[in-house]
């Protein structure tokens, strides 16, 4: 769900691609987020400002990205050293 419950995001298959979409409850409307990529887990910030999500390919494993809401710049997290 979207954080002002009006929507709901989730990804589903299309064609070759697994897409990131939002749907909006009160227009019944789906708005494909993603183009052209496999996009896996996604977990978005309570803001729905960033998204966490993974991204992979037919040659690589996923792994992790993060970026805006809109998907539009992807980049992979730094490193950070878990202290005990």
């Amino acid at each position: 769900w979207t954080n002002d419950g009006k929507g709901v995001h989730f990804n589903a298959t299309d064609r070759v691609w697994t897409s990131a979409y939002h749907f909006d409850i009160a227009t019944k409307a789906y708005h494909k987020i993603t183009q052209k990529q496999l996009v896996g887990a996604t977990s978005f910030s309570r803001d729905g400002a960033r998204v966490a999500f993974t991204l992979s390919s037919a040659s690589a494993p996923a792994d992790v990205y993060v970026s805006d809401g809109s998907f539009a710049s992807p980049r992979k997290p730094r490193a950070h050293r878990c202290h005990r």
